[in-house]
């Protein structure tokens, strides 16, 4: 009878022991998953700063080359206008 029970009880004993590791390993896991979705967050928000800035770059881009193009037709008109004049 003793045996049994001393058996039933390193068994028992066994299976905490495993149930607590596999319990300690789960909230490690969930720190780690917590902090990774964190750090997803704050990349997800800096791509959408680089993307914001990035289009607002070619913005300014088009509009100096609409500008400089608009120019140079000018000062194209106003040179040929200077080279027809009697």
């Amino acid at each position: 009878m003793h045996g049994e029970k001393r058996r039933y009880n390193l068994q028992t004993s066994s299976l905490e022991e495993r149930i607590k590791k596999a319990e300690s390993k789960t909230e490690k896991q969930e720190m780690q998953i917590n902090h990774l979705e964190a750090v997803r967050c704050k990349l997800d928000k800096r791509i959408q700063l680089l993307e914001a800035l990035l289009r607002s770059e070619h913005e300014v881009a088009a509009r100096k080359i609409k500008r400089l193009s608009e120019e140079l037709e000018r000062n194209r008109s106003d040179s040929a206008s200077l080279v027809n004049k009697p």
